[in-house]
């Protein structure tokens, strides 16, 4: 994989340690702005996944 993606991969981790780590006094609202974040670093891992798959495959023809 290339920086890009483990670098998305590095903060997703962050991500999920929060949202473990939040007691039940945690505000929704917070949760939510934290989980709409996870959602749009997986977006931008899929994304460059694919295109570097779309590379790859152009490079081999």
């Amino acid at each position: 994989m290339k920086e890009g993606i483990e670098v998305k991969l590095t903060m997703l981790r962050g991500i999920i340690d929060l949202m473990t780590s939040c007691d039940d006094s945690t505000e929704l609202e917070t949760l939510r702005n934290v989980a709409l974040t996870a959602l749009v670093i997986v977006d931008d891992i899929n994304d460059e996944y694919c295109r570097e798959q779309f590379d790859e495959k152009q490079t081999k023809s």
